[in-house]
């Protein structure tokens, strides 16, 4: 398998995936602390809807989160499992975004996606000395496993321009806004136009990820920046394409607890 062919398997695996329901595990450093959880989520990808429900760590467990583009205003509804009422958040809102390293448009394989195929892109002439696919078999799935190896990653410097913030910043340059803010030592997202900042040159130093061989999504990424590891996920129960019940995606329905 080249790599010209898994991202192209890859790319149309996660572009035909319209609806999604799976598990997921993540791992990711603040401060230097892994802080780890557990998600169940539904997914669908256009118009975007995504529900998701915190299973760990035991003080966020219960916490929903619903959010459907063209509702409530942009907000999401949420249900803290703290107070008995649900609130209305922005979905940037440090209550949400604060102990994450990505917000929840980055929810599923399309944010990822892009950043493997903008990494591709700019790297081009170099994509086979930085990447290495072999067959490898993570929890009984027979997968590709892709390692990427940046020995070039850095810190450059990076003017702000007019209404940018670290998010838009990041995904400009297909990096991620927590390890800017963190880097700069910052309490916000929030930054001023002609502000000087250091923004890592790719999104990762060494990147991991399990390929399965099944249906070519990304079900293991493992990234790490010059410190470690920064950021780990994986995917469970995951099924591709389930057709939802009515009523899936409202503030009413059975299996949610609003």
């Amino acid at each position: 398998m080249t790599v010209d062919a898994l991202f192209t398997k890859m790319s149309f695996a996660i572009v035909s995936l319209k609806t999604a329901s799976y598990s997921f595990n993540k791992s990711e450093r603040f401060n230097g602390v892994m802080r780890k959880g557990t998600i169940e989520t539904h997914l669908q990808t256009i118009p975007f809807k995504v529900y998701l429900k915190v299973t760990a760590p035991a003080d966020d467990a219960g916490t929903e989160i619903l959010y459907v583009e063209g509702e409530r205003g942009g907000e999401c509804l949420v249900n803290p499992n703290m107070v008995p009422f649900n609130v209305n958040l922005s979905p940037y809102s440090d209550k949400i975004v604060g102990k994450e390293h990505h917000t929840l448009f980055q929810t599923g394989f399309t944010y990822i996606k892009s950043i493997l195929l903008q990494m591709k892109k700019e790297y081009q002439a170099k994509i086979n000395e930085y990447c290495t696919i072999t067959d490898y078999s993570w929890n009984g799935k027979p997968v590709y496993k892709l390692e990427i190896n940046f020995p070039d990653f850095k810190y450059v410097d990076y003017t702000v321009q007019a209404g940018e913030d670290l998010i838009k910043i990041a995904r400009k340059k297909y990096i991620n806004e927590c390890m800017i803010k963190e880097l700069n030592k910052l309490k916000s997202y929030d930054v001023k136009a002609g502000q000087v900042i250091k923004i890592p040159n790719v999104y990762a130093k060494k990147s991991i990820f399990y390929f399965d061989k099944t249906n070519f999504l990304p079900i293991f990424q493992q990234l790490h920046d010059d410190k470690g590891l920064f950021e780990e996920y994986s995917f469970f129960n995951l099924k591709i394409n389930p057709t939802f019940p009515a009523g899936e995606f409202t503030k009413g329905y059975d299996g949610y607890g609003f």
